[in-house]
């Protein structure tokens, strides 16, 4: 997230070394000046550097005034991440796929590269958090706010999440055949299990795997380098892993990624205590974010007053009696 600013579509600046040379037994060599310092400058994207008042940007500034935005998408996202801190491993995967879903949808504008959208806030996570329905996201966006709430969350199992780039193409029943486009999604394993697919890009309304289908999904099959999900008996889509992302993160496929998919075992959510002694009439409020596709109805609160237990659903919104 850190890099938010970094503008990657175009080359970085160095100076600052001072060189000299001198022949040697007939021999140029080369030699940096003493006390020299190389000087590395990164380009900034327009979004977030310094604009002249022409209306041009200065390649290499930052402008300052712009980071309480950012401050405060990431507020934003770290009180999705306390919110679901009394959710089990999964079900926190499955707020957090929901919640970047509520708040932003696909930027079908910048993703159509003949409207020339200059790389920045549409590619990255600041727009998913900062509660503007107006800024909206490509696949890029998705993946970063997914991973980026992930790896702020303490899970109770050792949860990995990778971003994978690579290509993506979508069937439908009818369509002539498949194309393959750039995209960016995720891959989850939780402890010692292979890699899920979790593209939340495509969880979202009105796509090919709203609103789980392509979530904690295992493959269904292998087209030569291309991973086959099956959405429904009428569509599927494919992957291509980028060879540098099977690189960097040490995958031998298809080994690690897995066939079947994630199997919801265990309780959904955690269990916790709250203590109060010595009150009369006391008048509490327990809220619970309900994600997609989750019942409650397993859901139990214990209440224990001088030594008896009462056991209340939690679709009882009234407790009566001792």
């Amino acid at each position: 997230y850190e890099m938010y600013w970094y503008n990657k579509t175009t080359s970085a600046g160095w100076g600052g070394l001072s060189v000299g040379a001198e022949e040697i037994d007939g021999v140029m060599t080369l030699f940096l000046v003493p006390d020299s310092q190389m000087e590395i400058r990164f380009p900034v994207v327009n979004d977030y550097s310094i604009k002249n008042p022409d209306g041009t940007y200065i390649q290499f500034s930052y402008d300052r005034t712009k980071a309480d935005r950012v401050n405060s998408a990431v507020t934003k996202a770290s009180a999705i991440v306390r919110e679901a801190s009394f959710l089990s491993d999964y079900v926190k995967l499955v707020y957090f796929r929901d919640s970047i879903c509520d708040l932003v949808s696909y930027n079908d504008y910048a993703a159509n590269s003949s409207n020339s959208v200059p790389y920045g806030d549409p590619w990255q996570l600041i727009y998913v958090f900062d509660d503007d329905p107006d800024t909206n996201v490509v696949c890029e966006g998705y993946s970063k706010a997914f991973k980026f709430l992930c790896d702020k969350t303490q899970f109770e199992e050792n949860v990995t999440c990778i971003i994978a780039t690579g290509l993506m193409g979508a069937y439908r029943s009818g369509d002539s055949g498949i194309s393959l486009e750039r995209h960016m999604w995720n891959i989850i394993k939780i402890d010692n299990s292979d890699y899920y697919l979790v593209d939340v890009t495509n969880c979202d309304e009105n796509t090919i795997g709203a609103f789980d289908k392509l979530f904690m999904q295992g493959y269904d099959g292998v087209n030569g380098i291309d991973y086959q999900y099956i959405c429904s008996d009428r569509s599927y889509v494919l992957y291509r892993f980028d060879e540098e992302i099977v690189q960097e993160h040490q995958l031998t496929l298809p080994n690690d990624l897995s066939d079947n998919d994630y199997a919801v075992s265990g309780p959904l959510f955690r269990s916790h205590s709250l203590v109060l002694s010595g009150q009369i009439g006391v008048n509490f409020f327990v809220d619970l974010s309900k994600p997609e596709g989750l019942n409650l109805s397993s859901v139990s609160m214990d209440f224990t007053v001088n030594g008896r237990t009462k056991t209340v659903p939690f679709s009882e919104s009234i407790l009566n009696g001792g």
